[in-house]
């Protein structure tokens, strides 16, 4: 096996993001540095001792450290194969340890025995002194401590690079598992929120079409095509916006207006509508069709059986970062009709949908005002829409033949 191959074989067993190119960089930059903080320290040595400089000097110090350059795809396998950091129980740790202290003996006997064939006679030819195997040995000895000392900086290095390589991925891995799941989640609650507003549609249908039949059992032709004609307009409003969630609150206003003459069709002139509306709150985004189902209740539990004159007021405030919005009738009140009255479909579905785009902050309440009636109080945070989805040209409920 190559150099080359193995160096490959080793960044495919890691996973380490590295070409083998930038191994070479790194590997010749790392023991670089080493070398020539060696031979610094080398030359100074033999400047302050008076003993003069040899060429023979200058070609062991390459050798030597070019061997370690050499080596190091080795010492990186080593460490690869027998990992230090996290290899388990005692036991496995300790015969991690003996291998690569056999490895290092065994590359120390095999550096020595290179750079006594390469230098060392050199050196009797240029020194006129022999050097025998004894005294390489010695020096060998003396040295084997900065050598392990060295060789165990790689294997230890090797495995936080390693180590902090895999806990970024895992950390990255996780990440995007946390995005994914993050975006399924939002998914889901889209989906449950359009399931929702789709509730409201047909629970809202059914009761204007049953008024629409009644009026045409009761011969009331023209009023029940008005009606017909406004709910076309509104479920066509209703349909464009089909996708949408959040609205501008004067859209919204704008469909209560739609609904709204609808029933002044069917109560004539008993029907009264004030609509206060704050300027401040007209941009604050409310999930779309949210108020719709309270206008409905408040016709179909409050005012619907009553035969005195009729009242529904719908107020908005803005205080400090919540919207405010109030619905009132004058009908027969919570007092005199069964709990559940006030938890139909209609009302379920908005206090589910509030849940879900806002949690503790979207509330809905009914209180009984001072006075005959019902008061359905929404709270919402006031988030600011400066560009409408849909613009609504109802200003007032005149019907729309009529314009």
């Amino acid at each position: 096996m190559s150099m080359m191959s193995l160096v490959s074989t080793i960044l495919q067993q890691t996973g380490l993001p590295f070409s083998p190119r930038q191994y070479w960089r790194f590997s010749i930059l790392f023991w670089g540095s080493f070398a020539l903080l060696s031979y610094g320290q080398g030359t100074l040595v033999q400047l302050l001792s008076g003993r003069p400089m040899l060429y023979t000097d200058t070609l062991h110090w390459l050798v030597r450290w070019g061997l370690w350059i050499l080596a190091n795809p080795v010492f990186l396998y080593a460490a690869c194969r027998l990992p230090i950091l996290n290899s388990g129980p005692a036991g496995p740790l300790l015969k991690s340890v003996l291998y690569h202290f056999l490895i290092l003996t065994a590359y120390c006997l095999v550096s020595t025995l290179v750079e006594y064939v390469l230098v060392f006679r050199l050196y009797e030819l240029e020194s006129g002194r022999m050097m025998p195997v004894q005294q390489a040995l010695i020096s060998l000895s003396a040295r084997y401590t900065v050598m392990a000392a060295i060789y165990m900086l790689i294997v230890l290095g090797y495995n936080i690079v390693l180590y902090v390589h895999r806990f970024q991925l895992l950390k990255d891995q996780n990440s995007e598992y946390e995005l994914k799941t993050e975006q399924l989640k939002a998914q889901v609650a889209n989906a449950q929120l359009q399931a929702l507003k789709m509730q409201l549609n047909p629970h809202f249908l059914f009761n204007t079409l049953n008024s629409i039949v009644g009026l045409m059992i009761a011969r009331e032709n023209r009023k029940a095509i008005s009606m017909v004609n406004s709910l076309s307009e509104l479920l066509r409003t209703i349909v464009d916006s089909k996708d949408v969630h959040l609205v501008p609150l004067r859209e919204e206003i704008d469909i209560i207006k739609k609904y709204l003459h609808i029933q002044h069709i069917r109560f004539e002139d008993r029907l009264q509508v004030e609509l206060e509306i704050d300027p401040e709150t007209e941009c604050c985004l409310v999930p779309h069709y949210i108020l719709q189902p309270l206008v409905e209740n408040a016709v179909v539990h409050g005012i619907e059986s009553k035969a005195s004159e009729a009242l529904i007021r719908i107020t908005t405030r803005r205080i400090y970062d919540s919207l405010i919005v109030e619905v009132y009738d004058n009908g027969t009140g919570l007092s005199s009709k069964k709990p559940n009255k006030r938890h139909g479909v209609g009302i379920a579905s908005v206090r589910q949908r509030l849940e879900r785009l806002y949690g503790p902050a979207g509330q809905l309440s009914f209180e009984p005002p001072a006075g005959a009636g019902t008061l359905a109080v929404l709270m919402i945070p006031c988030r600011p829409g400066r560009l409408p989805i849909q613009t609504l040209t109802h200003d007032t409920l005149e019907s729309p033949d009529r314009r």
